[in-house]
């Protein structure tokens, strides 16, 4: 995946998430998953 698709799927989970810590936590807790896979 491309850097400018990741910040467009990024733009669009926040979107769709408004909370700014909730956004933080899900793309931290899908960096984690990535990191242990």
């Amino acid at each position: 995946m491309t850097n400018a698709n990741k910040m467009q799927k990024n733009i669009c989970v926040f979107l769709k998430h408004p909370n700014q810590q909730e956004q933080i936590k899900k793309t931290k807790s899908k960096q984690a998953i990535r990191h242990t896979q």
